[in-house]
């Protein structure tokens, strides 16, 4: 999935590459995105588990429709090689409260917390 020279395309034009030439799922997270804004910036939370129960949450900003592009077919390529269930949404600017990132080892908890033979996710 490339998109060359994103920000000479028109929205109709991304949109129409997305509809006909990609998988749905870039158009469905194009289509939520656009939602929010047309012009910018997009704000998104992604967030994973892995097979060893460690969890990442990270909110970003992206500010050009080539951030976007690239946002959104790196998540869609990353579906490739996860090991756990994994979400991306694009979030209201009220709902962001800046450049956040944030791990979670849920194993290590439940061993610090005298439960290691029982983890609740």
């Amino acid at each position: 999935m490339e998109f060359d020279h994103v920000e000479s395309l028109t929205w109709e034009d991304i949109v129409y590459l997305a509809q006909n030439k990609y998988d749905g799922a870039f158009f469905s997270m194009l289509n939520d995105a656009m939602k929010l804004s047309k012009d910018g910036p997009w704000f998104v939370r992604s967030w994973s588990r892995d097979c060893d129960m460690c969890e990442s949450t990270r909110t970003y900003k992206l500010e050009t429709k080539q951030e976007l592009v690239h946002s959104i077919m790196g998540e869609i390529k990353g579906w490739e090689w996860a090991e756990g269930p994994s979400g991306y949404e694009f979030i209201p600017v009220d709902e962001y409260g800046g450049e956040e990132y944030r791990t979670r080892d849920r194993v290590m908890e439940a061993y610090e917390n005298g439960n290691g033979s029982s983890i609740w996710v």
